[in-house]
């Protein structure tokens, strides 16, 4: 038996005003925990630069989540199609975390020599797209999960 559908809101239904908060929030934990990081390791790092490119990879996922939002309304979990929705979401978070880390690179390529940061270098980014993966991966599902809660 088909589990009765659920409703949900459309993107323009959405209050962005929890959803920026929610980024907001994930944002600030990020940053003090890579900030952290370098200061447990006995490194310098400007407080500025570490804020820069954890905002820089929020507004990024910011700017993905109405895919993630979509993927999940048009793929519900459950359904009698759970493996085909499965799979949906499967491709749906390989093509949005390249988008995500192609987001990233631009936007630090832009952002950084404004900041007086100098060139930014994200590394070789062959590597940079599946670790980025594995990252995006974990947030892609909480995000999921958060809107069929």
């Amino acid at each position: 038996m088909e589990p009765t559908p659920r409703k949900y809101l459309p993107l323009r239904d959405i209050d962005w005003r929890i959803v920026v908060g929610f980024f907001a929030v994930i944002t600030t934990c990020l940053v003090f925990y890579r900030q952290l990081d370098f200061v447990a390791n006995g490194e310098y790092r400007p407080w500025l630069l570490t804020l820069s490119e954890e905002t820089v990879g929020a507004f990024s996922a910011l700017l993905v989540f109405p895919l993630c939002y979509l993927v999940a309304i048009r793929f519900p979990f459950p359904s009698r199609r759970w493996r085909r929705n499965l799979i949906a979401h499967l491709i749906a978070v390989s093509l949005i975390s390249v988008v995500h880390t192609t987001l990233i690179a631009g936007l630090r390529a832009l952002l950084f020599p404004l900041l007086g940061f100098g060139k930014y270098g994200y590394g070789y980014l062959p590597v940079r797209y599946p670790m980025e993966f594995a990252h995006l991966f974990i947030f892609y599902w909480v995000g999921v999960s958060l809107v069929y809660f």
